[in-house]
């Protein structure tokens, strides 16, 4: 080989080949999949150790290293400054033969611990990169060329293709079985939630199912709420009647009356949710809008087993199980007279919380990557999945419309996605921000604090929290117990908080 002009002579070609066939191999082991690959960089770039760092933006980031002891998988962390961040950045390899005098990557490094010389490569796919190879000499032996540089690139490319192939191989096994999960009408029944925040839930909804008591299931909007409710449904013991979902927000009482006990007319009862949903299930979306009179009259259902239709004196017997949903804080709304104490305790026999996506995010990718797939088959388009890049900004971002938002955002990439990949600038969020982030960016300046005042870090993070803690006070009706939940801390801290901070009611 000539040093700046790369020829791949028919040794090299056959090299090539073994490697796709030893990774096409170990598809379903990624850490066996990378080890296999630095063992061919290290015969192609002859170099005497060699790594590969995928990273997550984390600092779980997966680092595959190979070299004359053996192969080590370990997670560590991207430091400011180092060889790894600036190929991310920069997207672009750096050829480094004198780290001793390099001071752009190893200050403060000892020389002893610093390689011979090095190569840093991107691992990419596309436009996307989510990941390093380096090679290292460590002894006195050649240094690296021109060639050697355009050979890590060709490596780095194609580890970058193989590693998208098991990504994507690995979700579309998990989707097997989910996809054959849903409803019959297309709803989402089943979701593929993986962290042990939410297996514990599926675990209560396992148990609760089993019973035919009234269930009281809370949550942000967007949550998931109607999905559990359809599950707890579908598992319910000895109920073969329908599930019938009422929503309860912006609607008269008028029209509520009747859309629940339906309406008596000539002799016979017209509609009626009670009536339609005799022997099943009867589910009722944000329960804490439903007018006064109508809450009592719900009560009377749930204690007595009868209702009564509207326009008749009549009483009907029913057998249906009382699901309700709701996004408010019912314990407040009782102690303010806005729900009936009664209906509420009728209906929380058996609680069910659904906590909000981004307090397990580890849930993200999978239920992104399911709704990817059951939109690319609505939509009739072929799509691969997301890129690694475009996972990670999933991960990151906040989603305060939950698992709705998350649907609603995969669902629009899907149809507007150029490509077969969803990279970052396909997805709806990343462009022109959004309101979470216009939100949490507008709460970071006001914690700032101004140019000459005291603008230690310290500061700025009180102010910040002064200003946090206050607007959730505020919109918890200065009820600490309902912030301390809703910030996800102890009510005793609340209120330390509350005194350390200086925080006031009247500002």
């Amino acid at each position: 080989m000539g040093d700046g002009n790369l020829d791949l002579t028919a040794g090299y070609l056959k090299s090539f080949i073994e490697l796709n066939d030893s990774i096409d191999f170990t598809l379903d082991d990624v850490n066996a999949m990378l080890v296999s690959f630095l063992k061919q960089v290290v015969a192609f770039v002859r170099c005497e150790a060699c790594s590969v760092l995928i990273y997550s933006g984390t600092k779980r980031n997966l680092l595959v290293s190979y070299g004359p002891s053996g192969h080590a998988v370990k997670y560590v962390a991207v430091e400011s400054g180092s060889v790894a961040s600036w190929v991310m950045e920069h997207r672009q390899s750096v050829v480094i033969n004198s780290p001793s005098t390099d001071e752009r990557f190893f200050s403060g490094k000892p020389i002893s611990s610093r390689p011979r010389n090095m190569i840093a490569s991107p691992v990419a796919f596309g436009e996307d990169c989510f990941g390093i190879v380096e090679a290292f000499n460590r002894s006195d032996s050649r240094s690296f060329t021109n060639d050697d540089v355009s050979l890590l690139e060709t490596l780095g490319i194609h580890s970058g293709r193989a590693y998208v192939r098991h990504v994507l191989y690995m979700r579309k096994n998990d989707l097997l079985s989910s996809l054959g999960r849903c409803g019959a009408d297309g709803s989402f029944m089943y979701l593929p939630f993986k962290s042990p925040m939410m297996q514990d839930v599926e675990r209560t909804v396992s148990e609760i199912a089993r019973t035919n008591a009234s269930v009281l299931i809370s949550g942000e909007n967007g949550s998931g709420k109607g999905v559990f409710a359809r599950r707890l449904h579908e598992g319910s013991a000895g109920r073969s009647g329908p599930f019938v979902s009422v929503g309860c927000v912006s609607k008269s009482e008028e029209l509520l009356s009747r859309e629940i006990f339906g309406c008596a007319s000539g002799g016979k009862l017209e509609g009626g949710s009670f009536s339609v949903a005799e022997g099943g299930t009867l589910f009722l979306d944000e329960v804490g809008s439903l007018p006064l009179g109508i809450q009592d009259r719900l009560y009377d259902v749930l204690h007595d087993g009868f209702f009564i239709p509207d326009g008749s004196d009549s009483p009907v017997g029913c057998s249906v199980r009382v699901m309700a949903s709701t996004s408010k804080n019912l314990e407040r709304m009782v102690s303010d007279g806005r729900f009936r104490e009664k209906l509420y305790y009728a209906l929380n026999v058996l609680p069910l919380n659904i906590p909000p996506l981004r307090k397990h995010p580890e849930d993200i990718v999978p239920l992104a990557s399911f709704f990817l797939e059951r939109y690319s088959r609505i939509h009739k388009k072929d799509l691969a999945g997301f890129s690694p890049s475009a996972e990670r900004v999933l991960s990151e971002y906040g989603w305060p419309g939950n698992v709705s938002e998350l649907k609603n955002a995969v669902e629009h990439s899907c149809i507007c996605c150029p490509s077969n990949l969803i990279l970052p600038s396909d997805l709806s969020f990343c462009q022109g921000g959004s309101d979470f982030a216009s939100e949490m960016k507008s709460e970071a300046s006001r914690a700032i604090p101004s140019p000459d005042g005291d603008r230690s870090l310290k500061t700025a993070v009180n102010e910040f929290k002064r200003n946090y803690i206050t607007r959730i006070l505020a919109e918890e009706g200065w009820n600490q117990s309902a912030a301390a939940r809703t910030l996800d801390v102890q009510r005793t801290y609340v209120s330390k908080l509350i005194s350390d901070l200086g925080i006031s009611r009247n500002g």
